[in-house]
């Protein structure tokens, strides 16, 4: 039996005390979707939040799941092979094959490359194979 996490990856979630998060000059987003999670933060980018501005670091008590995608042949944990890591953006590290299933965003599926957990790519179902 396995044990789905309560929060993960990708989820879309309600953001509680919105208003107090945004500025006077921005429009306040109800809605995001977790990006990462690191400890207790939970890095949570709203919806339509440009990718220069940082998410925000919320607790889970600060935020509702409201939606979690699911994949039929993917699952939170799975160590998953990445069939091109060549063509992905490592930066100065060495492209990996391993990585892990760490949550599901819509069409993606969220890993995490095995050695370097900051390291994180959305990629399609068909980009992987299950180790």
């Amino acid at each position: 039996m396995r044990h789905t996490p309560r929060v993960q990856v990708g989820d879309k979630v309600f953001i509680r005390g919105w208003k107090h998060l945004f500025g006077r000059k921005t429009k306040p987003r109800k809605f995001g979707f977790i990006e990462r999670i690191d400890g207790g933060y939970h890095y949570v980018r709203p919806t339509g939040w440009p990718k220069d501005r940082p998410p925000f670091e919320l607790y889970e008590c600060e935020f509702k799941v409201v939606r979690r995608y699911n994949s039929g042949s993917f699952k939170v944990g799975d160590r998953v092979t990445i069939t091109q890591p060549q063509l992905l953006n490592w930066g100065k590290c060495k492209p990996r094959h391993r990585a892990r299933v760490v949550g599901i965003k819509g069409p993606y599926i969220v890993v995490s490359a095995l050695g370097l957990p900051n390291r994180q790519f959305d990629l399609f179902a068909r980009q992987l194979t299950v180790a």
